[in-house]
């Protein structure tokens, strides 16, 4: 029997919540133990995995991606937006995919075109000021913020700016944060999660 071997434990503490601190923190730990380890991170009671190198990427998002889900960031927009395509995996994202596949043609898919533009001009911007200022980001919220604001411009279409200024840009950054977070960033989530609700119901 093929017996799996796990990456090797760092005793080391990561506070995911504040990218300042973990982003170079994460970096000493993959200078010092390569390219692939685990590490305790606070407020969760699992390891996180590190990966750096581009095979474990593509290991894990392309060749294998049957085995991983989608996060606890998943889980947060499952609330909001049901348990669609958007947040599912296996059978259910087939089925659901099957569902939509004609919205996936490519006449369909050109009305988007400038939407995806207009979106990715605007974290083009952003990244180019943060560079200029020679601050870190968090690449994976980053993009996790990205696709949450296509995601938010399908669904919406022209009332999207409502949904983020009425909504407020944080509360859509509690949902890409990529864990659970803190016990006051969750009540905060809660308290505005029901202001959205309402907001949704005006506007569906």
């Amino acid at each position: 029997m093929h017996q799996k071997t796990l990456p090797p434990e760092v005793d080391f503490e990561v506070d995911l919540l504040f990218p300042e601190t973990s982003l170079p923190d994460l970096t000493r730990l993959v200078q010092r133990h390569g390219d692939c380890f685990q590490v305790s991170t606070r407020n969760q009671n699992q390891p996180t995995y590190v990966l750096s190198h581009p095979d474990f990427a593509r290991h894990v998002f392309a060749t294998h991606h049957k085995h991983y889900g989608r996060g606890a960031a998943a889980d947060k927009m499952a609330i909001l937006l049901g348990k669609g395509i958007l947040v599912s995996d296996g059978d259910v994202w087939k089925q659901e995919r099957k569902v939509l596949q004609p919205m996936f043609h490519d006449e369909v898919l050109a009305g988007f075109l400038q939407r995806m533009e207009d979106t990715n001009d605007s974290l083009l911007e952003h990244w180019q000021s943060l560079c200029n200022r020679q601050e870190p980001m968090d690449l994976v919220q980053e993009m996790n913020r990205l696709t949450m604001t296509f995601n938010l411009n399908a669904l919406f279409g022209d009332d999207t700016p409502r949904v983020l200024e009425q909504g407020g840009e944080a509360f859509f950054d509690r949902i890409t944060e990529g864990s659970m977070g803190s016990l006051e960033s969750n009540l905060h989530f809660i308290r505005d999660f029901r202001a959205m609700s309402r907001l949704l119901d005006e506007i569906i």
